[in-house]
């Protein structure tokens, strides 16, 4: 999906400079290890070469301190000498969202059962900003899950309560060996400084959230508040038509951009 973001929805005016390819095509694996490699195969052929990766590998990786770092520009401190950008937000599905009418547009024209209700549309902006409250409350559990190698399923907490996943967290943590209960308590600590610094507003507020969510946990339990079918490409043709690509990733294109045009 996010090299078609790039190519098609996002960036197809850059085109004539920008070649966007997925990593694995080139180096045969993906994240961010098959990024490094593919920018380090075109970058021996001579040909000048950056990578995105989403925010996410730092999940992978266990880099739970960077993973949560509260001050965005702190996970790039040389991306043109590295030639690699680590994505403010968890994933680059993430940029399809934004707290304005598309939100409102999406649930009226993407509910399973259209129209989409009054109510929801008019409150789309508020349910998006409650689900990744919600998930954000979870992270302490999958950093756990992460830290004992068990995988958890996409869906999962897609349709619960707060109080269920509260429950569910608790149990599973309570329960975890002391090193996977040491990495909850840390990512608990992490979250509650996050949360000490959220927005006020409420475009600032889910930008700020975007980048400690994980996007495809979002979008399931979305599909399940706002009742919309799970197609982000709606959103992304929204964006493509008003021509308002993400302005992070827009301003590091124009960055690489002129780093080559020196």
């Amino acid at each position: 999906m996010d090299v078609t973001l790039f190519r098609r929805y996002w960036f197809s005016h850059r085109q004539d400079v920008f070649e966007f390819v997925e990593a694995e095509s080139v180096a045969g694996a993906a994240g961010c290890t098959g990024v490094r490699s593919g920018v380090a195969t075109f970058c021996d052929q001579g040909i000048p070469a950056f990578g995105i990766v989403d925010r996410d590998t730092h999940f992978r990786q266990k880099n739970w301190d960077q993973l949560f770092l509260r001050d965005a520009t702190s996970l790039n401190p040389d991306p043109i000498g590295t030639r690699l950008y680590v994505a403010s937000r968890w994933e680059v599905e993430a940029y399809l969202l934004e707290a304005d009418q598309r939100l409102s547009d999406w649930v009226s024209a993407q509910h399973r059962k259209p129209p989409g209700p009054e109510h929801l549309c008019r409150q789309a902006v508020e349910i998006v900003l409650q689900a990744c409250d919600s998930l954000l409350s979870a992270a302490a559990y999958f950093a756990s899950k992460h830290e004992q190698g068990e995988a958890v399923s996409a869906g999962a907490f897609c349709d619960c309560s707060d109080a269920q996943i509260e429950e569910t967290c608790n149990a599973h943590i309570a329960a975890s060996p002391a090193d996977a209960q040491e990495v909850a308590a840390k990512v608990s600590n992490l979250i509650a400084a996050v949360r000490a610094e959220l927005p006020p507003n409420e475009v600032d507020r889910l930008a700020f959230l975007l980048q400690y969510v994980d996007t495809k946990r979002l979008f399931k339990r979305l599909v399940h508040k706002l009742g919309v079918q799970e197609n982000p490409w709606f959103l992304a043709t929204i964006m493509m038509r008003d021509q308002r690509p993400p302005r992070e990733l827009d301003q590091f294109l124009s960055q690489v951009e002129a780093q080559f045009a020196c």
